[in-house]
């Protein structure tokens, strides 16, 4: 969401409209791949992993804030700098529906100074938080084998005094039917308010980095990696390519056109220098530009609400500048930069079936018909600096590496379960520490006790300041 860990975590997401979390389960894990070349250094360091999201889901993950923790979940957002919960001060109903901070239940709250507070109002495109300010311990625990956050602390992972936000009005929507209680913020270091500030002010990662794929399944999650990436999520043979930031408080880049089929659009023309800034945002579902210039790109992809011609859509290529300049393309497919769903045809099936508990093949039922649906993901938004924002549409097909310490991003072609072809090739990839399994970030069936195959992250040992962990994420 525009505007607005050290070692590796995994988390994983729900692609439904309300955005739930489920983990995956071990089978679905990725067979291991070689790395491209640059990668190499990266896989052997250690790292945090999480998991986020499929399709149009979020990346949540269960956290605890405080002393004694209090429980809550929230969205990995990369196009954020602040990291935010409801507080208990938030007597909606809105609130009222997710876990509550109490700033009373928590010996390691710490106040600002009433001239460094920075209390205020987030907006976002559907919707606002108003917040007051503080600091708490957050705390990441292996949920394999500490569950209730109650066991060895080292087997959890803490972020002392990390800044955040305590809401105390929220707007309805969407943040009512929301599953997730909040936004933890990822922006680059340089955001003092960032997760990212605080990991590298305590030295906790031997490399402040962290990588993300993003399944596109909703029947299996992607995963975020703190201080390493996951090769078994990269395409063999797929080249990486590092772009430089163009702010060093977000992760914006360099875009300089939109080609469909291979033909430039020129929407950056009129631009200084000829360059469209680009945020590359987890915490957004879409591909967006501001009005005045995306409507070149949606007049092209004129897509059927009954998906009638999806087959004969154009491919979509970012055009984006790498860190020596040479412009680079990353090229989506219709099936790739659209939604599919079905919908219920209104006025069919029978008010027997329509009850809560159907008795099914009764005499009178009548099943209700379904139709498909597609959506472009792909839209207009326009946001302060007139910025695109490259979101989960484009980062399903290319897994992303965020390195704050060379204030660099990184892509790489993704590679899915079904376009792995020989599974029988699939080896173990392991990790002497902990296991991470979330909770749901939704009311789904419990899965939480899943066990995870265990994960490279190149540090062995016993649990020193450099610890390797991983999280399980629920879609």
């Amino acid at each position: 969401m525009v505007g607005k860990l050290l070692t590796t975590i995994l988390v994983y997401i729900d692609p439904d409209p309300f955005r739930k979390c489920l983990v995956i389960p071990p089978w679905h894990r990725l067979p291991s791949s070689p790395p491209p070349a640059e990668t190499a250094g990266l896989a052997s360091r250690p790292g945090l992993r999480d998991s986020p999201r499929s399709r149009e889901g979020h990346a949540c993950v269960v956290s605890r804030l405080g002393s004694p923790k209090q429980r809550f979940t929230a969205v990995f957002d990369t196009g954020s700098g602040i990291t935010w919960v409801p507080g208990a001060d938030c007597k909606s109903d809105t609130c009222s529906e997710h876990h509550r901070f109490g700033v009373d239940g928590s010996k390691s709250f710490q106040e600002f100074a009433p001239g460094a507070r920075a209390d205020g109002t987030i907006h976002y495109g559907t919707g606002q938080v108003e917040y007051v300010d503080g600091r708490d311990t957050l705390t990441f625990c292996d949920s394999h084998s500490d569950p209730g956050c109650h066991g060895m602390k080292a087997k959890q992972l803490k972020v002392e005094s990390q800044p955040f936000g305590m809401s105390t009005n929220q707007t309805d929507y969407p943040f009512r039917i929301l599953p997730f209680d909040g936004i933890l913020g990822l922006a680059p270091s340089a955001s003092s308010g960032s997760v990212m500030h605080a990991l590298k002010k305590s030295n906790a990662l031997d490399r402040n980095l962290f990588g993300v794929y993003l399944s596109e399944d909703t029947h299996r999650s992607g995963s975020i990696s703190f201080g390493g990436i996951e090769n078994a999520h990269i395409a063999p043979k797929s080249p990486l390519t590092w772009h430089q930031i163009q702010n060093d408080q977000e992760w914006t880049l360099a875009m300089k056109d939109i080609l469909v089929d291979g033909k430039p659009l020129h929407i950056c023309d009129d631009r200084p220098d000829g360059v469209c800034p680009a945020v590359v945002d987890t915490g957004s579902s879409l591909i967006t530009g501001p009005s005045g210039e995306v409507e070149k790109l949606l007049s092209k992809v004129r897509l059927k609400e009954d998906c009638s011609n999806l087959g004969k859509l154009p491919n979509v290529s970012l055009r984006i500048a790498d860190r020596n300049g040479v412009l680079t393309d990353y090229p989506l497919t219709p099936e790739e930069y659209t939604l599919k769903s079905l919908d219920e045809v209104p006025q069919t099936g029978n008010s027997e079936y329509l009850k809560e508990f159907p008795v099914l093949g009764g005499s009178g039922d009548q099943v209700p018909e379904v139709k498909p649906r597609c959506d472009p993901e792909m839209g207009v938004m326009d946001v302060p600096g007139r910025k695109w924002v490259i979101g989960d549409t484009f980062l399903r097909r290319y897994y992303s590496i965020y390195d704050d310490d060379r204030g660099l991003v990184g892509f790489a072609k993704s590679i899915h379960p079904d376009e792995v072809r020989d599974r029988s090739r699939a080896v173990p990839i392991w990790c002497e520490a902990v296991r991470w399994v979330a909770r749901p970030c939704a009311t789904v069936s419990p899965i939480s006790q899943t066990p995870i195959s265990p994960i490279r992250c190149g540090f062995t040992g016993h649990f020193g300041p450099k610890k390797c962990l991983r999280f399980g994420r629920w879609r």
